[in-house]
């Protein structure tokens, strides 16, 4: 068994939990700390894991299970930073919240989501996640597990928030399938017979029933 953990100096660590030694290839250094956890899932399903990481500053790296890159990226495009451009001012990510991991699209292909917060800085502090002058907005971000592109019609952008916010404030984005029934589920299952297919439905629509509040409200014998 292994242990995975990020650290404030922007090193993760995969240990043998029998020996504490390090495994080879790890730890790997990303430029920012690493203020939230990492996930480990198999998204490609050739039973491999591979290691999802997001640091302060809005990297975003999947790594398999040797501490080699699969993809990296930013979660800024290069055009938003504006490196090169003519003005001190540039776009820069200041924190996120913990990452999720699930079927965003319905498709059975796994997407990381995560809520990163938007902050507008001076060149010369790009490097220091403390010097920014207002936080422009807050974004929420659905990235393909597999390849490290945004799904169709993501980010997401929110209403932006007091400058005293902190990262550690940002909640994990719930993902959860409010549809009444599952039905739209079901249209995706090939290969099942239709005594199974009626099986699985009457289950969910059992399950989506609405509880009765009067009923749910009573107070229950202790």
């Amino acid at each position: 068994n292994h242990i995975v953990v990020g650290t404030s100096m922007g090193l993760v660590y995969v240990l043998e939990a029998q020996w504490h030694n390090s495994k080879t290839g790890w730890p790997v250094q990303m430029r920012h700390p690493v203020e939230q956890k990492v996930l480990v899932e198999d998204v490609v399903g050739n039973t491999n894991l591979e290691v999802f990481v997001v640091d302060a500053g809005g990297d975003v790296v999947s790594l398999n299970a040797d501490g080699g890159v699969l993809w990296a990226r930013n979660l800024l495009r290069n055009e938003e930073t504006m490196m090169e451009s003519k003005s001190s001012d540039v776009q820069v990510v200041r924190g996120t919240s913990p990452m999720s991991m699930g079927d965003v699209e319905g498709t059975g292909r796994l997407a990381i989501v995560l809520l990163a917060r938007i902050a507008t800085t001076d060149k010369q502090h790009i490097g220091l996640p403390d010097k920014y002058r207002e936080v422009s907005e807050y974004r929420l971000y659905a990235i393909d597990a597999v390849t490290g592109d945004d799904l169709p019609h993501f980010p997401i952008g929110l209403e932006g928030g007091s400058n005293g916010v902190s990262a550690s404030t940002m909640p994990q984005p719930l993902l959860i399938d409010l549809h009444e029934d599952q039905h739209h589920w079901l249209d995706q299952m090939h290969g099942l017979s239709e005594e199974k297919i009626e099986a699985i439905r009457a289950i969910n629509m059992e399950a989506s029933r609405q509880y009765d509040v009067s009923e749910s409200s009573k107070p229950r014998p202790h």
